[in-house]
């Protein structure tokens, strides 16, 4: 993706990550850089300058002021760059973004059902503005690669963070957009970095921990960065624990898409189907293999003998007989509450909220519809941490 001595756009000035990641590309690979930042060079902080320096002195650094949302003056700046160079543009590296710190206290307000178009409007530019400006300068460099920093909220979502996940959602779609004409293009979901980074100061870091989201130091970072170059897939997740029951209903979603393993098992008699797929997912998961494990009656032969993949893909994609009904009268009002927010035909007790389209939005409906049902308030955290209808259930202890 980016030769020895190669040239590439860094987006985001010299905060915490555009620092991190132009240090090592100078010094480690002896790339020649143009950093775009929306601050004037003569008013950068002295830590941001004093970078640049040092950058400056190790090798071929240029910084330039300008709105990265704005494709005249992006396009001004590596035309400038690449006239200097001698050489056209390799690489894209967009970590442009708006940082979140404000909104930490009041979350509330940053809802994406009540957020303000102001706040919208300033989470969405320099990400997607940045993106469209981005693409009208590679229409003519079809050999430009482009690497997105983005976030798990564009994935996961989350709540009082709407803005900000959509903004991060939007690169992940340039980067399936610019995959799909050939172009190389990746978009990185980190989770949180440790120091520098949107989340620097976060007090929701405990919260994240517990979700399955790691803190992440800038030299595994760019250990991480280094081998997503290599890995040249479209999409990754970096920094999520496969481990972590949170994290484990995005990774085997109940949608088949392309890549995701299907296993489908047959219980013996007299056992426990639940157990028996809990226990097939855990021996896969222990092994780095995250598949989509349902308990089936049988499984479907063809005419030579052979397992019938689609009659056995059919059969997972439908339930694969692994559903089990909510037990007791918590449990059948939890599910009764998720189906009607989910707008799912029924939802067994094992079943995951997040596996069956609940998203940040559908978690807050949820909770309301619950805590209404309840009389009791069921909080959005509390669907994260426990979510399936036998989980969530057992926590709640109002009386029905």
């Amino acid at each position: 993706m980016l030769p020895r001595g190669g040239t590439v756009l860094v987006t985001g000035g010299l905060g915490g990550l555009g620092r991190t990641v132009a240090e090592h590309l100078v010094a480690a690979h002896g790339a020649r850089l143009l950093i775009v930042g929306r601050t004037p060079a003569s008013q950068l902080p002295d830590g941001s300058r004093e970078a640049l320096e040092i950058l400056a002195t190790v090798g071929e650094v240029r910084y330039r002021a300008a709105d990265v949302a704005d494709p005249d003056a992006l396009a001004r700046e590596v035309t400038e760059a690449e006239r200097a160079w001698g050489r056209g543009l390799d690489l894209v590296l967009h970590l442009a973004g708006t940082p979140v710190a404000p909104q930490w206290e009041r979350l509330s307000e940053h809802e994406l059902r009540t957020e303000s178009a102001g706040w919208l409007s300033r989470m969405l530019r320099p990400k997607a503005g940045g993106c469209a400006a981005v693409d009208r300068l590679l229409a003519a460099r079809p050999g430009t690669a482009v690497v997105l920093f983005s976030s798990v909220n564009g994935l996961f979502g989350g709540t009082g963070f709407g803005a900000y996940a959509a903004a991060n959602a939007v690169l992940d779609g340039w980067a399936q957009r610019w995959a799909a004409t050939g172009r190389r293009a990746q978009s990185l979901a980190w989770s949180m970095w440790d120091g520098p980074g949107m989340n620097q100061g976060s007090p929701l870091v405990a919260a994240a921990r517990h979700r399955g989201l790691a803190l992440i130091d800038p030299a595994r970072g760019t250990v991480a960065l280094l081998g997503a170059l290599h890995a040249g897939v479209v999409h990754l997740l970096i920094g999520a624990d496969p481990e972590n029951e949170q994290i484990k209903p995005f990774l085997a979603a109940d949608q088949l898409r392309g890549g995701t393993i299907a296993v489908a098992v047959v219980p013996g008699p007299g056992e426990d189907p639940q157990r028996v797929r809990s226990a097939v997912a855990a021996r896969l998961a222990g092994e780095g293999i995250f598949a989509r494990v349902a308990v089936t009656s049988r499984i479907e032969r063809d005419r030579s003998g052979a397992p019938d993949a689609a009659a056995v893909l059919a059969a997972i994609g439908s339930g694969g007989g692994g559903y089990t009904a909510p037990e007791g009268p918590v449990e059948e009002l939890v599910a009764g509450a998720a189906v009607d927010v989910l707008a799912v035909p029924r939802i067994g007790r094992e079943d995951s909220f997040f596996s069956l389209g609940c998203d940040s939005v559908r978690a807050l409906q949820l909770a309301e519809a619950l805590s209404e049902r309840l009389g009791a308030r069921v909080t959005v955290g509390s669907l994260y941490e426990s979510p399936t209808v036998r989980a969530l259930a057992a926590t709640i202890a109002a009386p029905v």
